[in-house]
């Protein structure tokens, strides 16, 4: 049971970009790679909601996001779902 409680917090890890970048031009909207420099990702873990990866995580000048236990993750060139493959699969251990 306690198997299958993990898959479902695992699976449910959502990211929401935003950010000034997407506000101030909105032309990478649609863009394979949707992460600036200045935007942030927003993490949400459902139905754990006291996870220490719901948070807001900034994206730095150089395209870095400092993430608990990893630490510095380059996101500039990667998609949505290749973050959240990398987040998940790093983070099944701990949620």
């Amino acid at each position: 049971m306690k198997n299958i409680y993990k898959m479902v917090l695992v699976f449910a890890i959502s990211l929401l970009l935003f950010g000034t970048a997407q506000a101030q031009k909105g032309k990478h909207l649609g863009s394979k790679y949707p992460f600036r420099a200045g935007d942030g990702i927003q993490i949400n873990v459902f139905p754990d909601t006291s996870s220490f990866l719901n948070h807001t995580f900034a994206i730095d000048g150089a395209g870095d996001v400092s993430f608990p236990i990893i630490g510095k993750i380059n996101v500039l060139r990667l998609t949505k779902d290749d973050l959240a493959k990398l987040l998940k699969s790093t983070f099944a251990p701990y949620l």
